[in-house]
């Protein structure tokens, strides 16, 4: 009888002991996974966060006047504002007229069809892979002092698209799509691996 109570694990020393150790160790080892979760998260949030605290917001805006004699334009301009809290790296452009994409301002005066007389200086900044910082301004196109070709231009202002693919430092893409008569811009975050059209690219 005293050999059968000996043989019973609850009732000897050595097997409690062993299962307390095997018990601290799975205990133990719960814990430091639990852990490792919440720092994996904690820092998954913290990069989030990061990411959020430097967006980039661009913006379109047409600025405009007339003569108030005969409604004539008397300045023309175009320019594309950054409102987030982050530089917004521009990666590819894209211009249409009535759907089918032009490659600079000059191709797209052309497709005006308007009197070979008009002459075709601007005055513009390159937007196709710049950089616009937090809270500047780029004028991308002012025609102040050609205004036959601004009157063109207005006129002819319905059937422009914008499409602006732009970056944040950390790498997050999205595209900025307006017209220059509509307050319908959007914009939506897309994947960073697209492939963009180099014969298409906007570059003016």
């Amino acid at each position: 009888m005293e050999h059968s109570q000996n043989n019973n694990p609850l009732k000897n020393p050595e097997y409690l002991i062993a299962f307390g150790v095997v018990l601290i160790s799975v205990c133990a080892l719960v814990v430091s996974i639990r852990q490792t979760t919440i720092m994996s998260e904690q820092r998954a949030l913290m990069h989030q966060q990061a990411k959020a605290a430097v967006w980039p917001r661009l913006a379109m805006s047409v600025g405009k006047s007339h003569s108030i004699e005969d409604n004539s334009v008397t300045d023309y301009r175009i320019t594309v504002s950054n409102a987030g809290v982050g530089p917004a790296i521009i990666k590819y452009v894209n211009v249409s007229f009535k759907g089918q994409p032009v490659s600079n301002w000059w191709e797209l005066f052309r497709k005006f069809e308007m009197d070979e007389n008009i002459p075709l200086y601007i005055t513009n900044s390159t937007i196709s892979q710049s950089i616009i910082r937090q809270g500047d301004d780029l004028r991308i196109l002012s025609l102040g002092d050609n205004l036959p070709l601004a009157q063109e231009f207005l006129k002819n202002s319905g059937d422009i698209t914008f499409e602006i693919f732009y970056e944040s430092i950390y790498g997050d893409m999205w595209k900025y799509s307006a017209g220059l008569t509509s307050s319908d811009d959007t914009t939506e975050s897309i994947e960073t691996d697209l492939v963009f059209s180099q014969e298409e690219e906007f570059k003016s």
